[in-house]
């Protein structure tokens, strides 16, 4: 009767009372079957006790060494049939078995022949409980010692289920087997091969109907990427192209210490097993056995180092083998990751925002990695600073792809000074513009404007840029003093100011030697010149002061 209070369930010290005098009624006055009739019908009528008789399981079986009502709630549980109509019945059922996976794995792992049956259900919550349970299963095991052969046929059950349920016919199914893929992704045991099929079953499932699964496949794709396993020998950087040179150069090494086919051996048979078949029609004739030659010290160190050698290029090879197998998982991992970010970017023309803002998280995690593809999402995320809309989602947009383009480019490491940071922005602000097509310069001149006049391009950072364009020195690449002048040009839109003070500098520069030189520079420097007197809107808010030439 108290605990059917929800405001008393929820009050610690009443319910830890309640759950002793029920523990102790259950252990010693042999109230077991009373009590299973009662947690069942809790379950059935009242969803707030659905969590608090998953602790009183676990309490009575850690505590009070009586297991068995948990065992026996469960099998009841596991062949209770539920109505299609029926939402409450499932959902409550659901919360206590996922809640009692969590708090006593081993109570559970018991019953998982039995519980495994309600993964036919019809009701789409039960089997997202069933795949929450696998998820806390493999958690559990994963933290044991034991190696047996019984323990990794049991971690295999688990996977393989899981594996299984990204094809489950109801979307919030397979939603749910990519948050518990995305858990797993924490554990310290990595299960490599797990690992690559989840990333390859993530990929499969960015092209499904639901948004929401697409939402889920690129946050676990994200997951992935951040715990990669492939971070013992060279770091956690996933650069293909360095990959496939590792992998080659070990390629190389491994042919060099191969012994040419025909030499025995390393793998070759060391006696040669052709016959001639005159010799079979001969007469075996035994020699008298010879006894063999004393071997003389100078023999016995040369057969020695010849056995040292052998041993070692034997172990070479055995080595080399095993980082040749390292750096092939590596490169399907890359692989699998350079498909996802293809479709990755055609999400981000997705109508579900939530979808957008986590296809942009994606390509930041991406471009930490150094993922060569993610340069491409990187560039396609520009056109997003048009996204329109009168609700928080549309600004929400524009406001994430603002951070994450200040994360990545506008952010120096905390160990620089204050002149090699803005050196390092003002380098990024230009590399922006390399290779841009024009609907990417209109995007990127739109975004610089935004951030400019939220403040977050300092003075610093312009002084910088006006120095790459207006420096007289020849080293300075065309490429980049183009660049700076076209970020340039694009900052004025916000403030007029930032042209009007360096019309000397344009002059000098854009329309002298260099202009005639670079007819682009000339180009661009006219476009920066028009900047000075504002169209449109920018024309009301521009207060531009100009000085005496």
């Amino acid at each position: 009767m108290i605990l059917e209070s929800e405001q008393r369930t929820k009050a610690t010290p009443i319910r830890m009372h309640c759950f002793k005098v029920l523990c102790m009624a259950v252990k010693h006055h042999g109230h077991g079957y009373a009590a299973q009739i009662n947690v069942i019908q809790n379950l059935t009528y009242f969803e707030h006790l659905s969590e608090p008789m998953a602790e009183f399981m676990h309490i009575l079986a850690e505590t009070y060494d009586y297991p068995q009502l948990a065992d026996e709630v469960l099998r009841e549980l596991s062949n209770k049939e539920f109505n299609s109509n029926d939402t409450r019945g499932p959902k409550s059922v659901s919360a206590f078995i996922a809640k009692l996976s969590e708090l006593a794995p081993r109570l559970v792992i018991k019953q998982m022949t039995m519980l495994a049956k309600q993964l036919d259900s019809e009701s789409y919550t039960l089997r997202c409980a069933l795949i929450e349970v696998c998820g806390n299963m493999i958690a559990h095991l994963s933290k044991q010692d034991e190696r047996s052969e019984n323990h990794k046929s049991q971690l295999n059950a688990f996977f393989d289920v899981l594996e299984e349920r990204f094809l489950d016919i109801n979307p919030y199914c397979r939603c749910r087997t990519l948050q518990v893929y995305a858990k797993l992704c924490d554990l310290e045991q990595k299960f490599p091969k797990r690992r690559q099929k989840a990333a390859e079953l993530a990929c499969r499932s960015l092209e499904d109907k639901s948004s929401n699964v697409r939402r889920n496949a690129i946050k676990l794709l994200g997951s992935l990427i951040k715990t990669h396993p492939f971070t013992v020998m060279h770091g956690a950087q996933l650069s293909r192209k360095e990959w496939q040179d590792r992998h080659d150069k070990v390629e190389e090494e491994l042919n060099a210490l191969k012994p040419p086919p025909g030499m025995p051996g390393f793998g070759e048979d060391k006696a040669n097993t052709t016959v001639d078949n005159g010799l079979i029609d001969d007469a075996t004739q035994i020699a008298s056995p010879e006894k063999p030659k004393p071997m003389s010290d100078e023999d016995k160190i040369a057969a020695i180092k010849k056995a040292q050698e052998e041993a070692a290029t034997s172990e070479a090879i055995e080595k080399l083998t095993l980082t040749r197998r390292y750096y092939n998982e590596a490169l399907k991992f890359i692989d699998v990751l350079h498909d996802a970010t293809g479709i990755v970017c055609q999400l981000l023309g997705s109508r579900n925002k939530s979808e957008v803002i986590e296809a942009i998280d994606y390509f930041e995690i991406g471009d930490a990695y150094n993922i060569e593809q993610n340069k491409v999402g990187i560039r396609r995320m520009l056109r997003l600073i048009w996204t329109k809309g009168n609700s928080d989602e549309g600004k929400g947009v524009q406001t994430h792809l603002i951070e994450c383009y200040r994360r990545l480019f506008f952010e120096a490491p905390d160990t620089f000074s204050p002149n090699d940071a803005a050196i390092y922005v003002a380098r990024n602000m230009i590399s922006l513009t390399f290779g841009a097509t024009p609907a990417e310069l209109t995007s990127l001149e739109q975004l610089l404007a935004t951030m400019m006049k939220a403040g977050i391009i300092p003075e610093a950072v312009v002084s910088k840029l006006w120095q790459v364009y207006g420096v007289q020195r020849r080293e300075m690449s065309k490429t980049q003093r183009r660049g700076a002048i076209i970020v340039l040009g694009m900052l004025a839109t916000a403030s007029p100011e930032i042209v009007v003070g360096e019309i000397e500098t344009m002059l000098r520069t854009g329309l002298g030697g260099h202009g005639r030189s670079d007819l682009q520079l000339a180009k661009y420097t006219c476009i920066a010149l028009r900047r000075i007197n504002p169209q449109g809107r920018q024309a009301k808010e521009s207060t531009a002061k100009f000085a005496r030439l």
